[in-house]
């Protein structure tokens, strides 16, 4: 069962970490008003349930990232029953997360549900005097969240920060054992801008999103404002692992249709236009040869990635993205002729 479909499982407890300032809050929010509103993720059914937030740190702006967040999806409101932030100081020791649970079970009563979310932010502050790198200190508080999930059948998310050092970044800090009780480990990657999935237990990881935290005003005051996460849709990480002849034979393909107003051309055109770009990738001067070899390689990665179909000596594009940028572009190129 998913709490959002192919990206978290339920029950499970896992944890959305990164450096500070990556975003990991604003990630962890955006989650949490999804599945409070049950509006889909990025295209993927999200199970509706009320989401208790405790809120630890930068509490002061965590009334306006939900107003930012309201006005950018058009929300009116979030009643109590199905979100609520506690901004209490909570240390995760057993008579501690025992008071929690007992206003927990005060809310399961007010709302009539048990909470489908529950996420701690920030492992630290509920750490508050422990030893992250302890065994001894780490499995008590891992102890307590799985209280909490098998409480409420529910998924516990922690926010936490990445390891120091350059080694480090794509780690959590601390113990081992964190990592080992995780059914699932998210990497905020600020470096990249990408938000990436690096453990799961039961499904395929989710790929790599890109993201940006997008500045979003919801009232006319100094202070109405606060940032929204945001992602791109078409984002894929193929792209960036491509080669010189591949990034040259795609820009080389759209120049030619883009002229064209279509889709299609032939290979000639194509391998035409392709010698012209590619001296633009290429380090060095390439030679005839060079270039034939390029094209060659470059046309059988993007027809077996599906970018591109060739029939003969006809070549279509086939990314529905990369069409309709070209069809766009030439609506718009012949409005402005106009």
């Amino acid at each position: 069962v998913f709490l959002i479909d192919d990206c978290v499982e339920t029950p499970c407890t896992g944890a959305i970490f990164g450096e500070s300032g990556a975003g990991k809050s604003f990630f962890a929010l955006d989650w949490a008003f999804h599945v409070a509103t049950g509006k889909d993720w990025l295209g993927h059914k999200v199970r509706r349930g009320s989401v208790i937030y405790i809120y630890q740190e930068g509490r002061v702006g965590a009334k306006r990232r939900l107003r930012a967040w309201r006005h950018k999806h058009g929300v009116d409101r979030l009643p109590s029953s199905v979100f609520q932030i506690t901004q209490r100081s909570l240390v995760f020791t057993p008579e501690a997360v025992g008071g929690f649970l007992d206003d927990v079970d005060n809310f399961v009563r007010q709302a009539g549900q048990h909470p489908a979310l529950v996420i701690i932010d920030t492992l630290a502050r509920t750490m508050a005097g422990a030893n992250e790198n302890a065994v001894q200190d780490m499995q008590p508080f891992i102890n307590e969240c799985d209280r909490i999930q098998q409480r409420y059948n529910c998924v516990v998310l922690l926010v936490h920060h990445s390891g120091l050092g350059e080694g480090a970044k794509r780690r959590m800090r601390g113990s081992s054992a964190l990592k080992g009780a995780m059914d699932l480990e998210i990497f905020v990657n600020n470096e990249h801008g990408l938000i990436e999935w690096t453990k799961t237990k039961d499904i395929e990881p989710h790929w790599p999103i890109k993201y940006e935290l997008e500045k979003v005003r919801f009232g006319q005051g100094k202070w109405d404002n606060s940032m929204v996460m945001t992602y791109d849709m078409h984002y894929d990480p193929k792209e960036e692992r491509s080669t010189a002849g591949e990034k040259a034979a795609l820009e080389a393909l759209q120049n030619v249709c883009r002229d064209s107003g279509t889709t299609v051309t032939t290979i000639d055109t194509w391998h035409d236009e392709f010698n012209k770009v590619y001296c633009k990738y290429a380090k060095t001067t390439p030679s005839d040869g060079a270039l034939r070899k390029a094209f060659s390689v470059a046309k059988k990665s993007l027809e077996g990635d599906q970018k591109i179909g060739i029939e003969g000596s006809r070549v279509t594009i086939s990314s529905s993205k990369i069409a309709q940028e070209i069809v766009t572009e030439a609506m718009f190129g012949n409005l402005v002729k106009k």
